[in-house]
């Protein structure tokens, strides 16, 4: 059934996808709308960022500028105007073939803060995935918009608008992770991570590698072998002088052992300390007299 004549001209102009205030157009320009307030946000935390020496955190602000645009040409209609003024001082109404001149400046403009914004998202790998899929279904919307396959013009330019509302909303679900990446990255809450360690190369790889280059070169290159510290030789000597000096060290030791079995623990000893002090004075007297002998 003709729905447009059944609801009337107020009626026809809301489901009429093709119009400027239609709900399509409604629902278009409120996704944009959040989409240009999490690009705020985004702005608001990136900016705080201090290893952002460039300052391109400013890019969110134009991004969110130009959504916000968009948001506005969804429900009033701005491309069919800027058509106009541009092709009245141009002196031609289209740019090329079908393309006005409207797409050919959202391509120009959007292309440009796409890569912008891609670039900046690379890090995030799922908000730079997501934010790849919204741009092409742009481009799927332009082209059934100016080369519509199917016979009918009302369904092809519904296949285009609802395609243009996925965009949207694949466009809002990019942002909206990456806002999310950049608050915990914000907190300290990813996972750091580290550049991995180069395995060392042998000694033969690394000699190949230098022959290598001096074959490209022309140059001979000479590389000395290892240096290797030679220890030196013991004599028959320094063996007999470290033995007849050990000698009366061991003679030493044992004479301290037998003392410290027989008289008692060594003066100075933890266990000389908790003898009482008559003790200490009789093991002192008989030490004295053991040595006098």
């Amino acid at each position: 059934p003709d729905w447009i004549a059944a609801f009337g001209p107020a009626g026809g102009q809301m489901l009429d996808v093709t119009a400027a205030g239609s709900l399509a157009a409604w629902v278009s320009a409120l996704l944009l709308g959040l989409a240009a307030a999490c690009t705020v946000l985004i702005y608001g935390i990136r900016r705080h960022k201090m290893d952002d020496y460039r300052g391109r955190y400013r890019l969110w602000l134009w991004a969110a500028a130009g959504l916000l645009l968009a948001s506005v040409d969804a429900v009033a209609g701005l491309r069919p105007a800027f058509d106009v003024v541009v092709g009245a001082l141009s002196g031609r109404a289209l740019l090329i073939g079908s393309l006005s001149w409207a797409t050919a400046a959202c391509f120009v403009i959007g292309g440009a803060l796409g890569v912008r914004v891609a670039i900046d998202t690379w890090r995030s790998r799922g908000s730079t995935a997501t934010l790849a899929g919204a741009g092409l279904l742009y481009a799927m919307a332009a082209w059934l918009a100016a080369a519509p396959v199917a016979a009918d013009a009302m369904l092809a330019a519904m296949a285009s608008s609802f395609v243009a509302s996925l965009a949207h909303l694949t466009l809002l679900l990019g942002l909206m992770l990456y806002a999310r990446y950049v608050l915990l990255e914000a907190r300290g809450r990813l996972r750091v991570r580290r550049p991995r360690k180069k395995k060392a190369k042998p000694a033969a790889d690394a000699v190949a590698e230098v022959n290598a280059a001096a074959g490209s070169t022309g140059r001979k290159i000479k590389i000395d072998p290892p240096h290797y510290k030679k220890a030196a030789p013991q004599t028959e000597e320094q063996p007999a002088a470290a033995k007849s000096e050990d000698k009366p060290s061991a003679a030493s030791s044992g004479k301290a052992a037998a003392s410290t079995d027989d008289d008692g623990p060594a003066e100075g000893s933890p266990q000389w300390r908790k003898l009482p002090k008559s003790e200490r004075r009789r093991l002192a007297k008989l030490r004295r007299e053991s040595a006098a002998a």
